[in-house]
Order: structure tokens, then sequence, then C-alpha cells
């Protein structure tokens, strides 16, 4: 039984400009819309040890989807609902101007211990990561 887990490539989104917490929602947006960079191939070593793997798995977000496309040409990837990323909180206080990355640390944080809210609570999340670990080994067992 042999599970790979694997990120997807690097998003075409702008994680460069630097934005305030009052645009954070609509940066998500354009976050969670965005494919992958094209012009960054996954390295051919990935490639060679996925070669041949199926089934594919992945998250059903865009550039999980286009990630997987990517590596195991040949095969399409069949995305798990459970298998995605737990949702930001959109709406982050911060009145500096920062890269994006830094509100997306920030709002993570700010989850975690419980002071901004999400689409999803950690309790949630929790449950539905471990929904997804049941899953995957049982599709593992079977494949």
């Amino acid at each position: 039984m042999t599970i790979s887990l694997v990120r997807h490539g690097r998003p075409a989104a702008d994680l460069v400009t630097r934005i305030a917490g009052r645009d954070f929602a609509g940066w998500l947006d354009a976050y969670d819309a965005a494919g992958i960079d094209r012009s960054l191939p996954p390295p051919a070593s990935l490639r060679e040890v996925l070669s041949g793997v199926a089934p594919l798995f992945c998250s059903p977000t865009l550039r999980a989807v286009e990630s997987a496309n990517l590596l195991a040409a040949g095969l399409t990837p069949t995305p798990l609902p459970a298998a995605r990323e737990v949702p930001l909180p959109r709406q982050v206080f911060c009145p500096l101007r920062v890269p994006p990355v830094w509100l997306t640390v920030l709002a993570r944080i700010l989850w975690n211990c419980r002071f901004a809210r999400a689409a999803e609570t950690p309790a949630a999340a929790t449950h539905r990561a471990r929904a997804l670990t049941a899953e995957l080994i049982h599709l593992a067992r079977d494949h």
C-alpha cells in the first residue's frame, strides 16, 4: 500500500503585491480561482516517481487538478472533495500593506487561536482530515 502526497504547483496568483487586510477577501477569491504557473513545470524526477501510478486522486481545487494532470499525463485525476485546504478567515484586520502571504499566516494564526472565523471551524477541519485519512487508506488498500 503506497500513498504519495504531492502539493500543487505554484499558483498563477499575485503573491507579491502588498495589500491591506480590507483587500484580503478579494485576494483570496483570486487565489482560489487561479490555476498553476505553467512557467514552473514539475521536476522530471517527480513525474518519473508518479508515472504509471493509478488511480490518481487530488484536491478539487483548480491548481491541484492542473498539477495532477501535468504530473501524470494520460491519467485523469479523481478529485476528493475532502482533500482541500482549510478555508482562511476572509477578514483580517491589518491596516498596513503587506505581502498576501503575511496575511495568510496571520489569518491562520488567528483562526487556530479562535480569534477569527472561517467557513470551517478547527474542530470540523480536524474531523474532515480524519475522515479523509480513512478514505485514503481505504482507497490504497483497494488499489
